[in-house]
């Protein structure tokens, strides 16, 4: 069994973010105890990002893959008793969908998971800001 391996200040500079790709797959050495997400990490990340239905972005140090984080597109219905609290007047609104989320079992507890959420809501906050001002352009 590997050992559980707890970060450090210096090791938490050294991350990245990287969506996933054949190269890593290849020599992936991961295992977050979920057969179903150790399923879809091994098996089926890469092929939804081929076939645009998600996108996969790896936590890493290095060439470890400490965790990961899949989102794709969605939308949220809004019901009618609550359209008029909202100021725009839309029955649909464009939101980021968390799809899976893992971390590899030698690093949980490091806070990785909250790190990779806080990160995709900042993700997300950043595209609309993008979509906003290519708008009014």
């Amino acid at each position: 069994m590997k050992e559980k391996t707890m970060l450090n200040e210096k090791t938490w500079q050294k991350m990245k973010i990287e969506i996933i790709n054949e190269k890593i797959i290849e020599n992936l050495d991961f295992d977050c105890e979920n057969e179903d997400l150790n399923d879809f990490i091994h098996n089926d990340a890469l092929k939804h990002l081929n076939e645009k239905l998600a996108v996969t972005y790896l936590c890493m140090i290095d060439e470890t893959v400490l965790g990961f984080v899949s989102i794709a597109n969605a939308s949220t219905k809004i019901d009618e008793k609550h359209k008029k609290e909202i100021i725009f007047q839309y029955s649909e609104f464009t939101a980021v969908k968390l799809g899976r989320l893992g971390i590899d079992k030698r690093y949980k507890g490091n806070g990785i998971g909250t790190c990779l959420v806080k990160w995709v809501s900042a993700k997300s906050e950043d595209m609309c800001q993008e979509l906003v001002y290519d708008l009014y352009l």
